[in-house]
């Protein structure tokens, strides 16, 4: 019997949507222990490890340690994802993860987008998961727009293009209006000197 048949029979009062429910309460879990295993020492070592590795080891940190940690909690994750793909499926097959390392590739760069500089781990843990949701929908819609399937490649590339250019894109469109604002600014302080002379 699947987690989903169970969920099914305990949550059966919300219809079709007792699905969405059970995987909301497993994302809030996973990502409530990894909030708290990242406050930890160990997780701060981690933490600092991807910062900067070389702080890392003249702290008395072996940084080899840390990054094998990181990858095993990596991997558990993924592993989790995998299973609950399977129990939704019913089936699991190899070639399910085709593709997968571009799919969290675009969900990590979206939720970059979406935290921006500035913002604790809590809403980096947050917005990864919502860029996980946006490129779900993107490809929904892609999906509604009857592109062929052989194009999805295509979508998640320039998905992942987009998202990566979309911060320097900010930054190029605020220094834009930096420039203009100034020019403005040159042009009325030459016409007051113009009057006052």
């Amino acid at each position: 019997e699947t987690i989903f048949s169970l969920a099914k029979k305990s949550l059966g009062f919300l219809g079709s949507w007792y699905k969405l429910v059970l995987v909301g309460v497993i994302i809030a879990l996973a990502c409530a222990a990894m909030l708290g295993f990242l406050g930890t020492r160990l997780g701060l070592s981690i933490r600092a490890t991807g910062d900067n590795r070389d702080m890392v080891r003249a702290s008395s940190i072996n940084p080899k340690v840390t990054i094998t940690i990181g990858l095993c909690l990596a991997n558990a994750l993924t592993a989790l994802a995998g299973c609950l793909i399977g129990e939704y499926n019913k089936f699991c097959d190899i070639n399910l993860g085709t593709g997968m390392v571009t799919i969290a590739l675009a969900s990590l760069i979206i939720g970059e987008v979406f935290a921006g500089h500035r913002g604790g781990v809590g809403k980096r843990v947050v917005c990864v998961v919502l860029g996980s949701i946006v490129y779900r929908l993107i490809i929904a819609l892609a999906l509604r727009l009857n592109i062929s399937a052989e194009y999805f490649k295509l979508v998640s590339a320039v998905i992942v293009a987009v998202a990566i250019a979309a911060p320097n894109m900010k930054d190029y469109v605020h220094l834009a209006k930096i420039r203009s604002n100034a020019r403005k600014l040159r042009a009325l302080s030459g016409k007051g000197d113009e009057t006052d002379a």
